[in-house]
């Protein structure tokens, strides 16, 4: 059991990722929309077979837990929390912010659009490979994002909505999915830290349980 099995179904740019440690071996690009969770299964299986695996080769599941869309993470989680309970491995617990980087260098915003006049925020720094969260994730009004957003070199999100029609043009919006080396890359250190459930449960992150402010 060597591979780790990445499922992000909580933006409308989801993916399935099969890692061996930090390194990417198959990748998926869910289509785009709030429900492309229905297209979990076959994504799953395509990377299966390109890989030949099977649920036997797993050594944990990894799945995004937010914040982000209600339906779409809790499609994800269910089918990550049945497999780790099934097969009795780990599952590790990822945010959906986290995932979300610049191409370049520097500081930048990771934004998801909260569909009720704010936004889901973290801050983070981009050096290289290495990526460093700068703030806690926070769930911010809309009237309190403008100078945030403003004043960022890059606002990296999956879609910015209908916040882009509420903000100003000046802001660089750059529209990218979850980065899939990243993402291999934190879920691969949640598991040497053993930062992970063995229960087969885990909280996921909808809007209660995001500090506003």
């Amino acid at each position: 059991m060597i591979y780790t099995l990445i499922i992000d179904t909580s933006t409308e740019r989801g993916q399935i990722v099969v890692a061996l440690g930090k390194e990417v071996c198959s990748h998926v690009e869910l289509p785009f929309g709030l429900e492309s969770s229905k297209f979990l299964m076959h994504s799953i299986k395509n990377c299966f077979e390109s890989l030949n695996i099977t649920v036997l080769d797993l050594k944990a599941v990894a799945v995004s837990i937010g914040p982000g869309s209600f339906t779409g993470i809790r499609v994800g989680a269910s089918f990550a929390m049945a497999l780790s309970h099934a097969r009795k491995i780990p599952l590790i617990s990822l945010g959906s912010l986290e995932s979300l980087i610049s191409e370049s260098d520097g500081e930048f915003v990771s934004l998801i659009d909260a569909k009720i006049q704010s936004g889901y925020l973290l801050l983070q720094k981009k050096e290289g490979e290495k990526v460093t969260p700068l703030s806690e994730p926070r769930m911010i009004p809309l009237q309190e994002l403008e100078p945030l957003l403003c004043k960022a070199p890059f606002v990296v999100t999956p879609s910015p909505g209908k916040l882009k029609g509420c903000l100003p043009n000046s802001i660089n919006w750059v529209e990218r999915g979850p980065d899939p080396k990243h993402a291999a890359s934190l879920a691969e250190e949640a598991f040497l830290r053993k930062s992970f459930s063995t229960s087969g449960e885990c909280q996921l992150n909808y809007i209660s349980h995001v500090k506003i402010g």
